[in-house]
């Protein structure tokens, strides 16, 4: 099986002290960093080609039905904006309700309807999809590559940019307001109090890989599969429960339990040559760290293991 794994927000397992497959994995692969996010790495490997984004947001719309090629789409997640010292960080919101979630969208399409904004749900309660018949020229960069970062570094640029900063101040102000919000503080959870847009583009004009199967429960990964008439399978909860397929292409999170329920067994997968080739890509601060690995990389004992956080500040300097 040849295989290839994409893993999200991987700078917070870096900080796990058992990771013993993994350092094998590390110190066995050969490295190459790119300065494209995770979802670029994967929509350039379908021949996706980037546009003012790469084009999240519209396969989202694939995943749910709601695509329209004459629409541009962007994606907005429901966040928590944090005041620190002197600057104001995002933070993800992973316990918002869908009745909370759909009241919002409500809202906002109440109050945007003369403006030829529409929002919609997605599979995700802080994320919805916007669609829109006009043409933003902006750039956004993705929530999962800014959290904790001073955020007046990375809101929209380009032509619109002001405009677009305007409404996000209008979002600000109508979910301020919010009873969501009001239910959310009597249950001493963080306020919903702004919204972080990422992913705009168009309808792709084409895609590739049919012959790849995907796995994934990301809404983007369910529109690629459909785009490109992929086999799409819901994600397993490990490498142990993962059946044969010539080509498996995963896209998860990154959580506690991956050292055990996947990089362990995946060692061992390529010492017995089950997997035959393995593709492994980070997400970590806007860049991507792609490393392969074939059967016999994992035997040459000869390079020494070294902490996760090393490997990847030598590669920086490297590149």
């Amino acid at each position: 099986m040849n295989l290839d794994i994409y893993i999200e927000n991987f700078a917070q397992f870096l900080m796990q002290s058992n990771t013993a497959a993994l350092s094998r994995i590390l110190a066995s692969a050969h490295w190459q960093r790119q300065a494209v996010p995770l979802q670029g790495g994967l929509l350039k490997d379908f021949a996706v080609d980037p546009q003012s984004d790469w084009p999240v947001a519209p396969l989202v719309a694939v995943a749910h039905g709601l695509e329209n090629h004459q629409d541009y789409y962007l994606l907005a997640n429901l966040v928590h904006l944090d005041l620190r010292t002197d600057y104001f960080s995002a933070q993800s919101l992973s316990d918002i309700s869908s009745e909370h979630s759909d009241a919002i969208i409500d809202c906002l399409n109440l109050h945007f309807q003369d403006r030829q904004l529409l929002f919609s749900p997605t599979s995700h309660p802080s994320m919805m999809l916007i669609s829109t018949t006009q043409l933003p020229l902006i750039n956004t960069h993705n929530l999962s590559d800014v959290e904790g970062r001073d955020v007046r570094n990375y809101l929209p640029a380009g032509e619109d940019a002001l405009h677009w900063r305007m409404m996000m101040n209008e979002m600000q102000m109508l979910l301020h307001a919010h009873p969501a919000n009001q239910e959310r503080e009597q249950q001493q959870q963080l306020a919903i109090n702004s919204l972080w847009l990422e992913g705009g583009g168009r309808l792709p004009s084409r895609s590739m890989k049919s012959n790849t199967t995907l796995m994934s429960n990301h809404d983007m990964v369910r529109g690629l599969a459909r785009f490109s008439a992929c086999e799409h399978l819901e994600l397993v909860a490990s490498f142990a429960e993962l059946e044969y397929h010539d080509h498996l292409v995963i896209w998860m999170q990154a959580n506690p339990e991956l050292e055990s329920l996947w990089f362990e067994p995946l060692l061992e997968a390529l010492r017995g040559a089950t997997v035959k080739h393995l593709n492994l890509y980070f997400s970590i601060a806007g860049n991507t760290y792609h490393l392969t690995l074939k059967p016999l990389d994992v035997w040459k004992f000869w390079r020494r293991t070294k902490p996760l956080s090393q490997y990847f500040v030598e590669i920086e300097h490297a590149s």
